[in-house]
């Protein structure tokens, strides 16, 4: 559209400021936006796909990891409402059919085993039935993987298999979800946010001797250069809050599959 001022944008119902900062801030952290609030060629890249900016980032972290093939699976099946359903008087073997999906790499790849199950029955609609799950929801992400794969072919991306190396398929996932990361308390109260995009734990009993958990970073330092000069920026919502040295945050998280 060539709005590249987005914050001074005269729209006619304008959304809360605080909305469009924490988008900005988001689309930079993922590495959509340059210091001065502009387009960058990753983020050009981005918006060619319909879809949540956190999945387009992964997905073209894929084809960088050579694991395409099973993000545009993952990408698909998260595109979708609830997979499963558990009836109240067949709750436990419900149960039982999807600890068979279970896997330890994580959700994510709990979602591919699905899938991939349902394509090894030939996208049977009896098969969902005898596994508790929404037919309509699959047939949804299947449609919306074909949509995908149209666009990557479309700009030449490749679209290559991991086999069973997961930790390609982590890094990709990692790489657009860095902010729902945390790292274990050494006290084992709560989980610690890494980056200043992720909402703060909620807070939990500690005893009298247990020292207080370490202040969130600072989420003015995670913003476009363009943003932090903004006047209507002076909020409590990026005020600076003084850490502790060495716990310094993930400003550009985004850049962890290439670790």
């Amino acid at each position: 559209m060539g709005v590249n001022d987005i914050i001074h944008f005269d729209f006619m119902d304008p959304p809360p400021i605080q909305t469009l900062v924490h988008a900005m801030e988001t689309l930079y952290a993922l590495g959509a936006l340059d210091e001065e609030g502009l387009l960058t060629r990753l983020g050009r890249r981005m918006a060619e796909f319909p879809l949540d900016p956190t999945l387009s980032k992964i997905l073209l972290a894929a084809v960088d990891l050579s694991c395409a093939e099973e993000i545009l699976t993952i990408v698909a099946m998260l595109s979708v409402e609830t997979l499963f359903y558990r009836p109240k008087d067949k709750a436990a073997e419900a149960d039982q059919k999807k600890s068979k999906f279970y896997c330890p790499e994580g959700d994510h790849l709990m979602l591919l085993n699905v899938y991939e199950a349902w394509k090894r029955n030939k996208f049977s609609n009896p098969w969902c039935y005898e596994n508790f799950l929404h037919a309509r929801s699959l047939r949804r992400a299947q449609d919306v993987r074909k949509q995908i794969l149209q666009i990557m072919d479309r700009h030449k991306l490749d679209i290559v298999s991991a086999g069973k190396n997961w930790n390609k398929v982590r890094k990709a996932i990692v790489s657009g979800f860095f902010h729902h990361a945390a790292k274990k308390d050494p006290q084992e109260v709560a989980p610690y946010p890494l980056h200043p995009l992720a909402s703060p734990p909620r807070p939990l009993p500690q005893p009298l001797s247990s020292p207080p958990l370490p202040p969130r970073p600072d989420v003015a330092a995670g913003l476009p250069h363009a943003l932090r000069r903004h006047p209507l920026l002076h909020s409590s919502l990026l005020r600076p809050v003084q850490q502790e040295p060495g716990d310094g945050h993930l400003s550009r998280a985004c850049d962890y599959h290439q670790r």
